[in-house]
């Protein structure tokens, strides 16, 4: 028991290093299976690309575990919502990646981490989160489930996710085009508290600006 606690722990610590840029972490993370769902429009309707707004599109995940991007225009703060979901991980102990996009055709201008589950000192367990740049168009990003009380016998545990916010993101337009939004494969990582790895479907998207659309937008 005491070696898979300690395997279990030094997971948790890998996904943190992972989340917070370090090479050797990036260089030995294992890239997920992916497949391409039929691709389907998120956000607007009819309407609002009669009126040329930008739309955010993505394959849909197949069944197992996923992390995927929806998103939406937001009119009033002239920014593209993105939001990152985490869903079908059972015994997740912590994740992590970096998402990546062209920043001479998107600028992150605001982003925050959630908790994948309800904690609280009841459960014993909380969420901590890195969200942070490394450089323009690259984000870190990374979570794992601690222990928010120390106990020689309180082995590291993970959480059942059935769907869940993990990420919420606004971009603002710098082009107009198709410009991806995607997770980079060579950091894509998950673990189960027992320290195996999580076969996870890291599912990107496209942000679609028509042409006619107005470049930029409120600071």
């Amino acid at each position: 028991m005491r070696r898979v606690a300690g395997r279990a722990v030094a997971t948790a610590v890998g996904v943190w290093a992972l989340a917070c840029g370090d090479e050797s972490a990036v260089a030995a993370a294992k890239t997920a299976d992916a497949s391409a769902g039929s691709e389907v429009a998120i956000g607007t309707d009819a309407s609002a690309a009669a009126i040329a707004e930008p739309t955010l599109t993505g394959p849909g995940h197949q069944d197992g575990p996923y992390v995927e991007l929806t998103g939406t225009w937001s009119a009033e703060s002239q920014r593209v919502v993105v939001t990152v979901w985490a869903g079908d991980l059972p015994n997740l102990l912590g994740m992590a990646s970096h998402l990546t996009w062209d920043p001479a055709q998107l600028e992150l201008t605001a982003s925050q981490a959630l908790d994948l589950t309800e904690e609280s000192e009841a459960t014993g367990f909380a969420w901590r989160h890195v969200l942070k740049p490394l450089a323009a168009g690259r984000l870190t990003a990374g979570t794992a489930r601690f222990r928010t009380l120390s106990h020689p016998y309180a082995y590291p545990e993970g959480a059942k996710v059935g769907r869940s916010a993990w990420l919420k993101l606004e971009f603002l337009v710098k082009s107009a085009g198709k410009l991806t939004i995607a997770f980079d494969p060579a950091t894509q990582l998950a673990r189960k508290a027992e320290g195996e790895l999580l076969p996870v479907q890291w599912v990107g998207a496209t942000v679609e600006v028509p042409a006619g659309f107005a470049i930029g937008g409120a600071p």
